[in-house]
């Protein structure tokens, strides 16, 4: 059976006045893909997500999610289906963990009747749940980010350097978030720069270059180290032509 892309864009560009932020952009993840959004700081991997997401306008293109147009229009309808976790965690002062995601939950249009200890448990954070997050390390907040986006249970998730802030325990827990819900037949896509948390939690990678997005690459099939591998094609797209 056909797979259809639970994200796609077509010819997505944003611009700022005369800057152009992000080129013209095509790209797809399918149901079951964890994909890596790679490249060094100022690439454009923000902005592209956030205009993915909908939390700015494009100058031009097209996003779709479950095949329908993310649009003004459609706006409220469809960012149910995606989670995000994209800049800092910003809540009103002492507001609980808990309240967090009881709050995003009646955003999200759930009934309330969901417990959100699981939730918490799942990052790590059910021994916080009633403590405010203005006391919460940078560690816990990206956690706690991380369990609000994955609350509703969107079938999209959308992260911006994930493991900013974890230690290596958090981000092994989160790479096996990632991979229960890839098994889900959910979709992931993460930006990162750096280049070692790639391949453990990704299968695909897009590298991501002065607002150009190259090709996917399988990272399956790639080679760990020297010609033909993510690195060697990272180098080539970043210091030499596009791949």
């Amino acid at each position: 059976m056909d797979r259809y892309p639970i994200l796609s864009t077509q010819s997505l560009a944003k611009s700022h006045g005369r800057k152009v932020l992000v080129h013209p952009t095509t790209m797809e993840i399918l149901p079951g893909e964890v994909c890596a959004l790679i490249g060094p700081n100022g690439a454009g991997k923000t902005t592209l997500l956030k205009t993915v997401c909908g939390f700015v306008q494009p100058t031009s293109g097209t996003v779709l999610v479950d095949g329908q147009p993310l649009t003004t229009a459609t706006r409220t309808t469809l960012l149910p289906r995606i989670g995000v976790v994209i800049g800092p965690l910003e809540v009103p002062k002492r507001t609980t963990a808990r309240q967090v995601l009881e709050r995003h939950l009646r955003l999200m249009g759930r009934t309330g009747d969901d417990p959100v200890e699981p939730m918490l448990r799942r990052v790590g954070l059910d021994y916080a749940a009633d403590l405010p997050v203005n006391s919460f390390s940078l560690g816990m907040k990206q956690r706690l980010s991380i369990a609000r986006a994955l609350a509703h249970g969107p079938s999209l998730l959308i992260l911006d350097e994930p493991t900013n802030g974890l230690d290596r325990d958090a981000v092994d827990g989160l790479n096996d978030i990632l991979t229960e819900i890839a098994a889900q037949g959910h979709a992931v896509i993460l930006s990162t720069h750096v280049r070692s948390d790639i391949s453990l939690m990704a299968r695909t990678a897009y590298i991501m270059h002065r607002g150009q997005l190259g090709r996917k690459f399988d990272l399956t099939t790639m080679p760990a180290e020297g010609p033909g591998s993510l690195d060697d094609a990272y180098r080539a797209a970043t210091t030499g032509g596009h791949q």
